[in-house]
């Protein structure tokens, strides 16, 4: 893995890698706490990675998904035991694309854009597969 500064990873470097995983992967947004979101996707002429630090047509995600996606409350609202699974990554699955997102530390997410016809389930195992190495990292620009 290419590094940067001081254990620091380049956004470029670690996009390259997420378009790696699949030819399907439309665009790709890093969302950190307290940063504006940041957003790669391929050129459809010329292939080439393109990146800018605005989210266009990406959907962003409100980070209380995950705190909601992870509570271990019943209906009633009583506390019920500590969950024992851990939350991998979410899918949200709308009319024409499918995103896939996941955790990139405690402040930050990875969010990918699909077709409908791509696997979620494995492209996100994955894509938190590939997080695991830059999760004590920040990513540069």
């Amino acid at each position: 893995m290419s590094e940067g500064v001081q254990g620091k990873h380049s956004f470029r470097v670690l996009t390259q890698q997420i378009f790696g995983l699949s030819p399907e992967i439309e665009w790709v947004v890093l969302e950190e706490a307290g940063r504006e979101a940041r957003r790669a996707w391929r050129d459809p002429l010329t292939g080439k990675l393109c990146l800018s630090m605005t989210a266009n047509n990406a959907q962003l995600i409100d980070p209380l998904l995950f705190m909601l996606a992870e509570r271990s409350d019943d209906v009633s609202g009583q506390e019920a035991s500590a969950n024992p699974h851990r939350l991998v990554f979410v899918v949200l699955v709308y009319v024409d694309i499918v995103q896939i997102v996941a955790r990139l530390g405690g402040d930050a997410h990875v969010s990918i854009a699909v077709s409908p016809a791509v696997n979620a389930h494995s492209l996100g195992t994955k894509l938190t597969s590939l997080l695991e190495d830059y999760v004590q990292s920040p990513v540069l620009h």
